[in-house]
């Protein structure tokens, strides 16, 4: 029993001596071969840093003099450490305990030696136990990808941009990768900078007409260039306010008293807009590139609406036509809307029909005539209403009642004769509505 408990506390003694960075010396590789078991061959990866105009073969490659043949040599090195130093790893996995990420024996394994009856940790020289990524000896070297070429990531101004003579105007651009930036006006060079990732251009004496600005930018990788249209005149061309877009998009547009109806207008540039109803102003939006007007009251008639955007360049007008109008529920029995209906000549027909708002309250006080025409000889309808005893309305004018909400009309057709005759309604917001009845004898 004290013999087993002496090798457990050997074996705690063991761990906490190696997370506390007791053992003096690690393996670690040391030679080509080593390094080649993980990287595999990386001469091409090394080759590229000269194309990539970081390095030159002298940084690498000492030139060596052969006195046997009387010529100079590149120095091969086969240690990866001399230009590597540090990088045998071994510190680097003992690093992560330090960090608190691992213990050792997540890497090293706790083994008993039978014949020193002690304990100690695994030792691992094969790095796909871990890594089941790196290469293995025989694993091919990786292509080397070359670097893209360079791109422009932002520019200014925009394109295409207008100056008066004389001005000064200054053209810039950013790269994402270190370049040469040669500038051009119509094809002739005019500046040059090295080695930027920013360059600008600054013209202080624009000349009348139009001009390629172009910024060339280049490396070993590739060519990029960006290009503005530079418009100089002798005055600044002064371009007033465009409508880019507008709502409703119909006109005239139609609503039922008491709606709700929203107007929209963009523009191009700030503005100040003023909005009018029938040469009215209603509203006014200060510096803005969009404005709405709403009106929540619709009355009967009929309503230009206008909206007018306005600055220092000029001004743009949009103009649309609203018609507000009752809302006609229909011609009431005994008039069939469907042409149906048949009256006898000489009976009294009543024609009846109510209005209402877009809330659905009745319309009492609106102006309704009556006119009615002969269409055809033949009588269409099939359906014959009985005579009512009514009296004849003398005047055109529609009759309203407040008890039934209806507006009313008691047509006398005595003085009418035999065939189709088409009603029509018309009321004073503008509108008007027709049926067709037919009277026989």
């Amino acid at each position: 029993m004290k013999h087993k408990m002496r090798k457990v506390i050997i074996a705690i003694f063991l761990l906490v001596a190696m997370s506390q960075g007791a053992f003096a010396s690690y393996p670690s590789y040391n030679t080509e071969t080593d390094c080649r078991s993980c990287h595999g061959i990386s001469a091409d990866r090394h080759h590229l840093l000269v194309a990539d105009g970081t390095h030159q073969c002298t940084n690498c490659h000492a030139m060596k003099y052969d006195t046997l043949n009387q010529t100079y040599y590149p120095e091969v090195i086969r240690n990866c450490l001399t230009c590597h130093p540090g990088k045998d790893h071994t510190d680097t996995h003992h690093l992560l305990v330090a960090q608190a990420l691992f213990i050792c024996s997540d890497c090293h394994a706790m083994k008993y030696d039978d014949q020193t009856q002690t304990y100690y940790p695994e030792i691992i020289w094969d790095c796909t136990v871990c890594h089941s990524t790196v290469l293995s000896p025989d694993s091919p070297p990786p292509t080397p990808n070359p670097l893209d070429p360079p791109t422009i990531t932002s520019f200014s101004p925009p394109s295409p941009l207008n100056d008066i003579v004389g001005a000064s105007r200054t053209f810039e651009v950013t790269t994402d990768q270190t370049v040469n930036v040669t500038w051009y006006i119509n094809g002739t060079p005019i500046q040059s900078n090295e080695s930027i990732t920013y360059a600008s251009y600054t013209n202080v004496s624009a000349a009348i007409g139009v001009w390629n600005v172009t910024a060339e930018a280049s490396n070993d990788h590739g060519t990029i260039m960006y290009t503005w249209t530079w418009n100089v005149t002798s005055l600044l061309v002064v371009v007033p306010p465009i409508i880019t877009s507008f709502a409703p998009i119909t006109s005239p547009l139609y609503d039922i008293v008491g709606s709700s109806r929203k107007f929209g207008i963009t523009i191009d540039q700030t503005a100040n807009i003023v909005w009018y109803i029938n040469g009215n102003q209603v509203q006014f939006n200060d510096s803005v590139m969009g404005a709405s007007y709403n009106n929540t009251s619709a009355t009967v008639g009929v309503w230009n609406v206008s909206s007018i955007a306005t600055n220092a360049n000029g001004s743009v007008m949009r103009s649309r036509k609203w018609k507000v109008i009752y809302n006609f529920d229909d011609f009431l029995p005994p008039i069939n809307t469907d042409v149906s209906s048949v009256f006898k000549l000489g009976s009294i027909v009543p024609i009846k029909f109510q209005l209402r708002d877009a809330n659905g309250n009745y319309i009492t006080s609106a102006v309704a005539r009556l006119n009615f025409t002969k269409i055809i000889s033949n009588i269409t309808g099939t359906n014959l209403n009985s005579s009512a005893t009514e009296t004849e309305t003398i005047s055109d004018v529609f009759i309203y009642s407040n008890k039934s909400h209806m507006y009313k009309y008691n047509l006398a057709t005595k003085k009418m004769s035999s065939g189709t005759w088409q009603i029509r309604v018309d009321i004073d917001d503008g509108s008007s509505n027709t049926v067709n009845i037919s009277f026989k004898n």
